[in-house]
């Protein structure tokens, strides 16, 4: 992927998802966003930091975990923590394939988040006024 930082658009400061990190887990994300269409905006602080689990649990509620199946925050529902963090551990494998399934998992959910957002709202078209009863010449008697 690449980033251009002049050129037609770069004025626009309007972004339809911003991906913090661009580890593998974000650049993946933002990667099929952006092939969709969507702009997005791509942060990244430099060097690339240790796989770290468990961090934010995914879990089947708010009480006992951070994000939901889709790596989207119980308290936050625009914001998804996608990575290994959502994994309760990472054992002694390298958690890469599995990253990659969750992070396509919610790079589609986010999709769907985004055109429910841009769906026009199905409107009727307004009824014509009632015009008043026509009142007919008098005829001379």
């Amino acid at each position: 992927m690449r980033v251009r930082r002049n050129g037609p658009g770069s004025d626009d400061t309007r972004w339809d998802a911003v991906v913090v990190g661009a580890g593998f887990a974000g650049s993946l994300v933002a990667q099929r966003l952006g092939a969709r269409g969507w702009r997005v905006l791509v942060l990244e602080a430099g060097r690339t930091a240790p796989t770290a689990g468990g961090t934010h649990l995914m879990g089947d509620a708010p009480g006992t975990s951070v994000v939901d199946q889709w790596q989207r925050c119980w308290d936050h529902p625009n914001l998804y923590a996608v990575g290994c963090g959502s994994m309760p551990s990472l054992g002694t494998s390298n958690p890469s394939l599995t990253m990659a399934a969750l992070a396509l998992r919610s790079a589609e959910r986010i999709h769907q988040d985004l055109l429910a957002l841009r769906r026009p709202a199905a409107l009727s078209a307004p009824s014509p006024p009632s015009s008043p009863p026509s009142s007919s010449p008098s005829e001379p008697s």
